[in-house]
């Protein structure tokens, strides 16, 4: 499939897709497509939350790369029916003592979480499974609120944890349909 046929393809199923207008490829940006034609393309793009950002036209020659990858295209459709009450901070915790407690709270509440680990250089969503003031074990989900993975780091590898945002209330939000998808 060229990339004309899968622009097009997307038109067509209006399902989100990735797209890097920067050379250097530093950051992806998200939308549904809008209009194809040979030269470029128009985009309704989206926000990470789901929510409608900009209408813009690009040109295929300004583009670096495309990503139409489906969990992520999922996870963006599905937030367009979400309403965030909570703040859109990033702002991730890094006091120690800070991240201890809100581990302890997370692992009586069973809370999303999104955790910075030591040498990741991002975050990774997380439910605390259980903190014994050293060891945390956490479940990790990946875009659409599927568990992938059960980690277990020393409370030192924990970086940065934020809860209570925006970006949390989205991954429960996820996680509901997930659930209910699976009764």
């Amino acid at each position: 499939m060229t990339l004309i046929e899968q622009l097009q393809h997307r038109l067509a199923d209006g399902m989100p897709f990735g797209f890097c207008p920067w050379e250097d490829g530093d950051g992806m940006l998200w939308g549904t497509m809008l209009e194809v034609t040979d030269e470029g393309f128009r985009v309704q793009e989206l926000g990470t939350l789901g929510e409608l950002d900009a209408v813009e036209w690009y040109d295929h020659s300004q583009i670096s790369l495309f990503d139409f990858g489906d969990r992520y295209s999922r996870r963006l459709q599905l937030l367009q029916k979400f309403n965030p009450t909570q703040s859109t901070s990033t702002y991730m915790e890094t006091d120690r003592s800070q991240i201890e407690a809100r581990l302890n709270e997370l692992a009586e509440t069973g809370a999303v979480a999104h955790a910075e680990l030591l040498g990741g250089g991002s975050s990774s969503t997380v439910r605390v499974l259980s903190f014994d003031g050293v060891w945390v074990t956490m479940q990790d989900y990946d875009d659409l609120m599927q568990p992938y993975g059960l980690i277990s780091h020393r409370l030192d590898n924990i970086t940065g944890i934020r809860t209570g945002t925006a970006y949390e209330e989205a991954d429960e939000f996820l996680s509901a349909i997930a659930e209910s998808s699976v009764k």
